[in-house]
């Protein structure tokens, strides 16, 4: 089953993409979130856990060989607790698309992974990122599968002690999607078509490992993940007129398709402060199309009768 996100009617309309862009790169909330959703720390703890059997071990005066099937029984577990992974996934370190650009853009403000998925995909959920699958829950859909506008949620580990969130904006394969996310490991810039591969024995989603930019490689490290967040299920417009498929929200940006008058485009949401809709294009990528381009399906109707100009953009 596919799941397609929608972030719909949640965003007002202002006449320039200019705006969008100072949106995104002066938010400022936090992966951990600050004021009442969680104070942001100065410096990023380690997490360390202290095994129970341990403890169990510390307080027992048991010497060597006086209980050799607990002692078996133990080595048993710790064998059976070790992570099993993907043997392929793990041994990847090129991203399977050819045409990949994966890229960081320096925002004029420090930006946390939090306020830009929240903006990105409209999926309104606030606090740290690792509390997102918890508070997602009775409010939106979640599942192990990827979809375009969806949101990844990675857990709270030792490398992201509050977790993270990041936005799909293109599968690429059964294991392989890209993500546009911020302040990946704290550097508190934007991350775009971010590679991301899971390593799930099951191909569940649950491990994954992160496109590290600056080498061009898949970094080494698993981080585990709860799953996906989906938004509502996409509205359904019409171009009014022949209808360019962008890759961001500016008609400088790259080209990805182009759509015919009278073509129907999922609609996930209106892009905050820009006149650009975001859409779902080819059921597997994330795309913008100039909003005067497109209508509903009702208003589209009354439109045709009075006539459409045609312009790309």
């Amino acid at each position: 089953m596919k799941f397609w996100p929608s972030a719909f009617g949640h965003e007002s309309v202002v006449v320039s993409a200019r705006a969008f862009s100072i949106a995104l790169l002066t938010a400022v909330a936090a992966c951990a979130s600050p004021g009442p959703e969680g104070v942001a720390r100065d410096t990023m703890s380690q997490i360390s856990t202290q095994n129970s059997y341990d403890d169990a071990q510390n307080s027992t005066n048991v010497g060597p060989g006086l209980n050799a099937s607990r002692d078996a029984s133990m080595t048993s577990q710790a064998a059976s607790a070790t992570p099993v992974y993907d043997p392929d996934a793990m041994a990847a370190t090129k991203a399977s698309y050819s045409g990949l650009r994966p890229k960081i853009v320096t925002p004029r403000k420090p930006l946390q992974c939090v306020p830009y998925a929240r903006m990105v995909s409209g999926i309104e959920l606030r606090g740290d990122a690792k509390t997102w699958w918890e508070s997602a829950a009775g409010r939106f859909r979640r599942g192990q599968q990827p979809a375009p506008g969806a949101v990844l949620v990675m857990k709270g580990s030792s490398k992201t002690p509050h977790g993270h969130v990041g936005v799909v904006t293109k599968i690429l394969n059964e294991r392989e999607i890209l993500i546009d996310h911020a302040n990946w490991l704290n550097n508190r810039k934007i991350h775009l078509a971010t590679p991301v591969i899971d390593v799930s024995p099951n191909n569940d989603w649950t491990a994954v490992r992160v496109w590290y930019t600056p080498g061009a490689h898949y970094g080494a490290h698993v981080y585990p993940t709860d799953g996906f967040i989906y938004a509502d299920a996409p509205h359904i417009f019409v171009t009014v007129a022949d209808a360019n498929v962008r890759a961001q929200p500016t008609t400088k940006a790259k080209k990805i398709a182009m759509l015919s008058r009278r073509a129907k485009v999922e609609v996930l949401g209106k892009v905050p402060g820009a006149p650009w809709y975001r859409i779902v294009h080819d059921g597997s990528e994330i795309g913008y199309v100039y909003a005067k381009l497109i209508r509903s399906t009702s208003l589209a109707e009354r439109g045709a009768q009075s006539g459409a100009s045609t312009g790309n953009l």
